[in-house]
């Protein structure tokens, strides 16, 4: 919990009794708070190698259900490069420190920029004490659900953890980010708009094509890429700019053809590009809803340039389809 300035860990090993001893007294006063039961996967199970992991100033705070397949690469490169001390054996702790490394002031970005250095499987929530009213989360291959109370929000792994608190649960989707306060859940996916584009291509062109977050480029279908390969690339969020344009550089390298989307002002994606197509500059969050256009407007043009009958999509029943 976020508490004057630093963020106060209190944890242990053994029954669940336990913990609750050590949490009555003294009272916590604060308005967020995470916790997590696990087993130990990584190192001896001892109080230092239980969550929540903090980092080395205890301004940042995280649980972890999952296995970050890359984390002595990255404990390695934080020891190295920023001389970070780990006081646990744990692969959890390397998230705490990166994104402890990214944080600015705001936890959601952070969160963002941290899971992009990370493999795996990983439903987080971190907490930073300079942001003492929210959770931001983030789920990839390990359940996550979000839970509405009245004055209240909860996460969890699993429904029956909420259901004697909530009115109503989310079912978190791969790739989606949240940030939680006791008033409001906001639910993110980055991938979201190209996911979009590329099912309104299928259907109504019947053209095969699929989306995949830019993170993933590189778990196989880097290898698929070439001279008759069209992709679409979305590079609208600020904070991933420059690592999407890497990795379209690296599709480029293989002879694909690329189209982008970028924010106006966003000139030398064009020199990675065989065409660019810019949205008016706005805040990151705003991005995927105006970048939809354009791959709808693409779909339907392809379907057009096809004789496909756009209104009335073959094996597809929809409302205004169907009578």
């Amino acid at each position: 919990m976020p508490v004057d300035g630093k963020i106060e860990i209190r944890k242990t090993v053994g029954e669940i009794v336990n913990l609750e001893k050590i949490i009555a007294e003294p009272e916590f006063d604060a308005p967020v708070a995470i916790g997590h039961t696990r087993w130990a996967t990584h190192g001896a199970p001892s109080t230092v190698n239980s969550h929540p992991h903090g980092n080395t100033e205890q301004t940042i705070a995280i649980v972890h259900n999952g296995i970050i397949e890359n984390y002595q690469e990255i404990r390695e490169y934080l020891q190295t490069e920023y001389g970070v001390h780990f006081a646990s054996e744990t692969d959890s702790e390397v998230i705490a420190h990166l994104i402890g490394l990214y944080y600015d002031g705001d936890l959601h970005q952070a969160v963002n920029k941290a899971v992009e250095q990370m493999r795996g499987a990983y439903a987080i929530a971190a907490i930073a004490a300079d942001e003492p009213d929210k959770i931001v989360a983030v789920r990839k291959d390990a359940p996550l659900v979000a839970g509405v109370g009245k004055g209240f929000n909860f996460i969890a792994s699993d429904i029956p953890a909420l259901l004697k608190y909530v009115r109503s649960v989310y079912l978190i989707e791969n790739n989606e980010t949240l940030v939680i306060t006791k008033d409001d859940i906001a639910i993110y996916n980055e991938a979201g708009v190209s996911y979009e584009g590329s099912l309104k291509l299928k259907e109504i062109s019947y053209i095969h094509s699929f989306a995949i977050a830019a993170g993933e480029l590189k778990h196989g279908t880097i290898a698929l890429m070439d001279r008759e390969t069209l992709v679409f690339a979305l590079a609208t969020q600020d904070f991933l700019y420059e690592k999407m344009v890497s990795n379209i550089v690296e599709v480029q390298a293989r002879g694909a053809r690329i189209i982008s989307l970028a924010k106006e002002g966003h000139d030398e994606i064009e020199k990675v590009s065989n065409k660019v197509i810019y949205i008016p500059d706005c805040a990151d969050d705003v991005a995927p809803v105006l970048a939809v256009v354009p791959l709808q407007i693409f779909a339907y043009y392809v379907a057009k340039e096809l004789g496909c009958n756009i209104d009335k999509p073959k094996n597809l029943a929809k409302s205004v389809t169907v009578e």
